[in-house]
């Protein structure tokens, strides 16, 4: 008599190994899965910082305040480079948008810009100047000077053969600079400016311009413009008729203001005619 039961073994027999492989396969996969989705949550939540955003949509042209700013923990990678820290939050008050944005988005330089300062015609009292010198000429703070320093001007240049170095201006007043307000990311030396603009009297624009042509200016920062301690010796020469740059200093005679000679007779002793 033939065992009707022995082909059902055979069956389960053959089907038991895939099925146990199959199933062990499943574990696997899901450990390896539960594995990896742990190991990026955990890469995900080291590698968060935290960045400034809007907090609800704004319009091209917004002047930003406080109040248009959040902080938010985004990922790193989404983070870009020239979006700005929880720190530098305090830098973008005052700021332009260029663009529209929408709530939550990050702000970043590429679309702010500085507000426009205003006209230096209204920065000037009634009878002062603004005078723009590149910074090339004023060696001793180039690039670190900002607008409302006061500094005073000395002026190196070469008189009869020698190099003189003199007083030339006292007390003048950083109006602008041509520093941008907001710092380019990507920079990596300091940033320094190119050219300064001051205001000064239009007897003082007159020595600047001749000092810019014909020497090397020097600023040295003052600490209080109201008091210059600078004694009658040290005091920039004031010559109404000065019309060079060593007759401002006092160091030589206008052009053109030397006294036509006397012609004297004789023994005479006294002056009987000019030249014209």
């Amino acid at each position: 008599m033939v065992d009707s039961k022995k082909p059902w073994l055979q069956i389960a027999k053959r089907l038991a190994l895939p099925l146990i492989l199959g199933i062990l396969t499943v574990i696997g996969v899901h450990q390896y899965l539960t594995g990896r989705i742990e190991a990026i949550d955990e890469q995900a939540r080291q590698d968060m910082v935290t960045r400034v955003v809007v907090s609800s949509a704004l319009p091209t042209g917004t002047i930003l305040s406080f109040d248009h700013l959040s902080l938010r923990d985004i990922p790193q990678a989404w983070a870009s480079a020239d979006s700005f820290e929880a720190e530098q939050a305090e830098r973008l008050e005052g700021m332009v948008l260029l663009q529209d944005v929408i709530a939550g988005q990050p702000l970043t330089r590429s679309i702010l810009t500085s507000p426009k300062p205003p006209a230096l015609s209204d920065q000037l009292a009634p009878g002062r100047r603004a005078v723009t010198i590149p910074v090339d000429h004023v060696s001793s703070l180039s690039g670190r000077l900002e607008v409302g320093d006061v500094v005073d001007l000395y002026v190196t240049f070469t008189h009869q053969g020698q190099r003189v170095t003199t007083l030339l201006i006292t007390a003048v007043r950083v109006l602008a600079t041509d520093r941008p307000l907001v710092d380019s990311p990507y920079a990596v030396a300091e940033q320094r400016v190119t050219s300064v603009t001051l205001d000064v009297s239009a007897k003082q624009a007159v020595r600047l311009v001749s000092a810019n042509q014909g020497g090397v200016l020097t600023a040295v920062l003052r600490l209080d413009p109201n008091n210059d301690g600078i004694d009658a010796k040290q005091a920039p020469f004031d010559g109404e008729q000065a019309n060079h740059l060593a007759g401002f200093v006092g160091l030589a005679p206008s052009l053109g203001t030397d006294q036509p000679p006397e012609i004297i007779y004789g023994d005479m002793g006294r002056a009987v005619e000019q030249l014209p």
